[in-house]
């Protein structure tokens, strides 16, 4: 609804006002919007571990390393004859008062007239209204009422328009004397050459040392005396170098204000003359500083007014991507921990005293050892509901005195925690679960040749090629779609006993694609699905109902016992999918004679012809 020429200069201001903060913020080190490339040519002296990665093959699951690296220093300081310089040219020749007042005195000259100029363009624009209603008719013809009433509504809104450009006028003159006096105001804080104390924007880092070195006004407006375009610049002796606030940051202009005006007279005698000595740390050519890499995304909430994303380069000819920590980083002990999922925390867990405590970094979730095979849980309530109601969680921690087996133990809630019992057998499965939930403890950063070995170790470990070979059962004719590609060895031909042939594989075929495919996997002997189910059930919340299970079939005739173990394994299967897809094709009275054997005693040929013969019997 503006004039183009008014457009155009609200775009102006808007931009000479973005240009501005995006040039401060650059200054303050709190530039966010966007990733500055920084020429740093970086050299890495040592790696540490800083967040250890979750794991997998995705970037997410990568470790976040922390680099001591040397680095170009690209902001570096004034030194005493360049500042001196400065201050010089921005005298010219005249005292540091004279400049002040002579500023004061061009305001006042200044503002009357601008005020003038600008009353008077809107004084014509109310005449020009007051005379449009003067012309206006008072009424229609009268032969017409809906002329009549439109007559009188045009009147009604140029009277109101009127009286609202009269109003206005007056709050307009006022503010134009508030932005007058408010640069009035910022001249008289300092004058060239004073020293001063330059805090850090949104940090408790000490202020810096610092000096004034003058009042700037901007000439490409009409009006050069605006808040967004006089400056007030303070060199500084640490990495920031020059700082500039327009007096629309008035705040910052006054916390420079406030830190400085009690500053004792040998203090501003010591800058003065030893300016070259308190800006030596920062002007070094290249220095120490510490950079976040690999994976970034994990440390992203470290990003913030001291902390950046960069992209930067290396002496190497690379270019890569990381976080720049603060310049002070490391210095009080920072840097010498790192985050590590919780269940590597196995090995410090077991190893508590009784009454020990042990807890993650967000104090989330607290581990007390209450005897040798006991631990005592305790989960923060507030915003850990996704932990205390999750059922696998549940399935690991202790019942309740009387609870029905059929039931999943509950956290019960002590105050502002819900707590729990956990066995030490199901101490793993517990933290492997919290890792599911991000959940960290803080552990010693370990240096890159150190852990870099370790990951290397396990990594050959876990990508080891087997010897092994999977053999499963075909449930449909072979060809496309009726058995998976990845790690296929070999087929052979269908037979009596296998209708469809069967297919062997380099790799265990998952739960999922044994179903899908109705792939029936082929053992050797009933020891080696027994065996996988028994180490799944060692570290799973049903050691109790096994223990139980076993008990009951002590008190069973043999082929009763064999069924009662066997059905109690098809029934609880350690993989998901239907019991052929699990264990084969093996009956539960096969599972439940090497259960037996396994868990009781082992069977004598006497007894095997005594099954044999009941079996007989039974059969006749």
């Amino acid at each position: 609804l503006l004039f183009v020429k008014d457009q155009e200069s609200l775009y102006n201001d808007l931009l000479e006002r973005y240009d501005h903060q995006i040039k401060l913020e650059k200054q303050q080190g709190t530039y966010d919007l966007e990733t500055e490339f920084l020429k740093l040519d970086a050299e890495v002296k040592k790696r540490f571990l800083f967040q250890k990665g979750v794991g997998g093959k995705t970037p997410f699951g990568k470790d976040t390393v922390r680099d001591e690296t040397i680095v170009n220093n690209l902001s570096r300081p004034f030194t005493k004859l360049e500042l001196d310089d400065r201050i010089t040219k921005a005298l010219d020749g005249k005292k540091a008062s004279q400049i002040k007042l002579d500023l004061e005195n061009e305001i006042n000259d200044y503002y009357p007239k601008l005020i003038e100029e600008r009353k008077e363009k809107r004084l014509t624009t109310i005449e020009k209204i007051r005379k449009e209603l003067e012309d206006m008719p008072e009424n229609g013809s009268g032969a017409e009422e809906e002329e009549n009433e439109r007559i009188a509504k045009q009147r009604e809104q140029l009277q109101e328009l009127m009286n609202d450009k009269s109003n206005s006028l007056s709050v307009y003159i006022k503010d134009l004397e508030q932005i007058k006096n408010k640069i009035i105001a910022a001249n008289r804080l300092f004058s060239i050459g004073d020293v001063v104390k330059v805090p850090y924007y949104a940090s408790h880092v000490e202020a810096a040392w610092g000096m004034f070195i003058g009042l700037t006004v901007g000439k490409t407006n009409k009006n050069p005396y605006t808040l967004a375009n006089v400056s007030l610049k303070f060199a500084v002796t640490d990495s920031r170098k020059l700082l500039s606030f327009t007096i629309q940051e008035y705040e910052s202009i006054s916390r420079i204000f406030t830190e400085s005006r009690d500053i004792e007279e040998e203090k501003k005698v010591m800058v003065n003359a030893e300016w070259n000595k308190l800006i030596q740390a920062a002007s070094a050519k290249r220095y120490k500083r510490y950079i976040l890499t690999e994976n970034i995304v994990a440390a992203a909430d470290y990003i913030g007014p001291q902390n950046k994303l960069i992209k930067y380069n290396t002496q190497e000819g690379t270019i890569k991507n990381g976080i720049i920590m603060h310049s002070d980083y490391g210095k009080d002990g920072e840097g010498r921990t790192a985050l590590i999922p919780m269940s590597d925390a196995y090995s410090i867990i077991s190893k508590l005293s009784t009454d020990e405590f042990f807890s993650d970094h967000q104090l989330r979730v607290k581990f007390k050892r209450i005897g040798e095979n006991y631990y005592q849980l305790f989960i923060k309530k507030k915003e850990n509901f996704q932990l205390f109601t999750n059922n696998k969680l549940r399935a690991l921690i202790k019942r309740a005195e009387g609870q029905n087996e059929d039931e999943l133990a509950d956290f019960v809630q002590n105050a502002g925690d819900m707590t729990a019992t956990l066995p030490i057998e199901n101490l793993q499965a517990f933290l492997d679960k919290l890792d599911e939930f991000g959940l960290r403890y803080m552990g010693a950063a370990k240096e890159l040749e150190d852990w870099e070995i370790e990951n290397a170790e396990d990594w050959e470990k876990k990508t080891k090629t087997s010897n092994a070979n999977y053999t499963y059962k075909l449930g449909r004719a072979y060809g496309q779609g009726s058995n998976p590609t990845v790690g296929f060895v070999n087929y052979q031909e269908p037979t009596a006993k296998y209708p469809y042939g069967i297919v062997i594989y380099n790799r265990k075929i998952t739960d999922k694609e044994r179903y899908n495919y109705s792939l029936i996997p082929l053992f050797n002997t009933p020891e080696e699905p027994y065996q996988a189910w028994k180490s799944a059930m060692i570290n799973s919340g049903l050691k109790k109902e096994v223990d139980n299970i076993i008990a009951q079939a002590k008190e069973q005739s043999l082929i009763d016992a064999f069924q009662t173990l066997g059905y109690f394994m098809v029934n609880n299967p350690h993989e998901d999918g239907n019991a052929e897809f699990v264990f084969g094709e093996y009956p539960p009275e096969v599972l439940g004679k090497v259960f037996y054997e396994d868990s009781i005693e082992a069977i004598t040929p006497i007894d095997e012809l005594i099954i044999q013969l009941n079996i007989e019997l039974e059969t006749a």
